[in-house]
């Protein structure tokens, strides 16, 4: 199933609103990593108090919190700020 994304501008400012049905399908995981990379964001914010969450590894991030695990790694790696929505 597709992923949910709207975009919304301001000037210069930009959301972008990534809404995943959540899994661990490796093509939904490339597909939020293919956006962050893109979007280099400034803050991402997650659901279920996801953002406190800590993974050891991409995989680990996978195999215990599916899509959104991979997400809250891949943004703590890259040094963007994450919070809860």
């Amino acid at each position: 199933m597709a992923p949910i994304i709207e975009e919304f501008q301001n000037g210069k400012k930009k959301i972008v609103f990534y809404g995943s049905h959540h899994s661990f399908d490796r093509e939904q995981i490339e597909a939020i990593r293919k956006t962050i990379d893109e979007f280099k964001p400034e803050i991402v914010l997650v659901e279920y108090g996801y953002e406190k969450r800590e993974f050891s590894s991409e995989e680990e991030a996978i195999e215990k919190g599916d899509d959104m695990g991979f997400c809250v790694y891949y943004t703590k790696k890259n040094g963007i700020k994450i919070g809860p929505n």
